[in-house]
């Protein structure tokens, strides 16, 4: 698949900044331990991949541009291989923060509970959709001179993620004080495979019509 080149080079002409997503995954680590809390590993190793996985729209793209116009590809190839970047930064962290989640639990005698398993799940899926738009709406509003209206695009979705994921991580732990929290978790809970599987379905359909929209916008950019 040539989009898989196209992933290649995002991770080339982003190799400097992408080392920081280690430093992300550290810090997320050594918080989680810290605290106790199985919960922050996963989400600011989230944050951290929200923030980073914008980079390729933000470094000068005009440098490269007529490079990859020159490549064997549709604008397809292009677009795909741009969200596929943005996965596996995504997957990555998601990899590393369940097992620190994993890691917390042993060490600390947690137990691993099937709370933790929807927050993570929450997580994840809200990421995934947060992702598709942010890269839909850089499509869509294309090279910016304007380095802080980049900047909000590139930093709002994250910083979004970690609020609510916050919230959601007070909610959850804070069960037993609301009847009506605790009997919604406990809900999800008793159908945690059906919510599971739609919660997957749509940001899978959500992380595809961002790719679809991209595609259509950036078809029109290049051949008016």
């Amino acid at each position: 698949m040539r989009a898989l080149y196209f992933l290649q080079i995002d991770r080339m002409i982003t190799k400097m900044q992408g080392h920081l997503i280690w430093l992300f995954i550290m810090i997320a680590v050594i918080l989680s331990f810290a605290q106790k809390n199985p919960y922050w590993g996963s989400l600011y190793m989230v944050f951290g991949s929200m923030i980073l996985s914008s980079t390729p729209f933000t470094m000068n793209p005009a440098n490269t541009y007529g490079f990859l116009l020159m490549l064997p590809a549709t604008v397809k190839d292009r677009v795909f291989g741009r969200f596929l970047y943005g996965l596996s930064l995504l997957l990555l962290t998601l990899f590393f923060g369940g097992l620190g989640t994993v890691l917390v639990c042993i060490v600390n005698h947690i137990e691993l509970s099937s709370m933790i398993l929807i927050f993570y799940i929450g997580v994840a899926a809200t990421a995934l959709i947060m992702l598709s738009i942010q890269y839909t709406i850089f499509y869509l509003v294309g090279e910016l001179k304007s380095q802080q209206v980049m900047g909000l695009i590139r930093m709002i979705p994250g910083f979004l993620l970690f609020i609510l994921g916050s919230i959601a991580m007070d909610i959850i732990q804070e069960e037993s004080n609301s009847n009506l929290v605790f009997s919604f978790l406990t809900w999800i809970n008793n159908h945690l495979f059906e919510c599971v599987l739609l919660v997957f379905l749509i940001a899978v359909l959500i992380f595809l019509a961002g790719i679809f929209i991209s595609v259509k916008i950036q078809k029109k950019r290049d051949f008016g």
